[in-house]
């Protein structure tokens, strides 16, 4: 079934105004979905207007029909946010909806200048790495749950980013999120991440 789905330009939260920044499937503000049978799920991501506000377009990511990143990806594509809710569905229709693997990479920019929490969330497992150094491993122990991370960032430099997420069987999600003295938890907007090669 085709709908329109819309977001508000900005929310006022906690005394403060959040812009839109992206659905997390990338899309404009109003636009056009299809909807599928079963239940489906739409997330809005709004940013913190304030600080530096990145250019960013969100991470490269590749996805493999296997859980070793094997061979050659099945599909390349740009993800605006790391905010998914597969379900027991995939995440896309190339890409098998068990034991299939995916490989973001890219830059994150931070907005402020100060000790920053990295949260994943991944039901199974997943690995995180900032500048090549590993600082979230949930590999050891595949299991519904979150994991943190807090580092010492610099407003508007950049951050080598790579995460890592396998799936397995059943239910799949994965959620990359931020939290600091300036910023309430929130899934890191697609304008403070860059793709590889920008």
């Amino acid at each position: 079934m085709l709908r329109e789905i819309a977001a508000p330009t900005e929310q006022l939260f906690g005394g403060r105004t959040w812009v839109f920044d992206a659905w997390n499937d990338g899309g404009a503000r109003e636009e056009l979905v299809t909807t599928p049978d079963g239940e489906g799920m739409w997330s809005a991501v709004y940013r913190l207007n304030e600080g530096n506000a990145g250019s960013g377009s969100g991470l490269q990511a590749a996805y493999w029909n296997e859980p070793n990143f094997k061979g050659r990806p099945r599909l390349q594509r740009r993800d605006p946010v790391v905010h998914f809710d597969w379900g027991e569905g995939s995440p896309a229709p190339s890409v098998q909806p068990d034991g299939f693997a995916v490989r973001w990479r890219g830059f994150l920019v931070p907005q402020f200048t100060e000790a920053t929490t990295l949260i994943l969330t991944s039901d199974e497992r997943a690995r995180l790495w900032i500048n090549g150094k590993r600082v979230i491993d949930r590999g050891a122990a595949p299991s519904p749950g979150e994991s943190t991370t807090t580092l010492p960032l610099r407003a508007g430099k950049r951050y080598r980013l790579q995460l890592e997420d396998v799936e397995g069987e059943g239910e799949a999600n994965c959620r990359l999120e931020w939290q600091s003295a300036s910023l309430p938890r929130s899934t890191i907007p697609s304008r403070q991440l860059l793709p590889a090669g920008k």
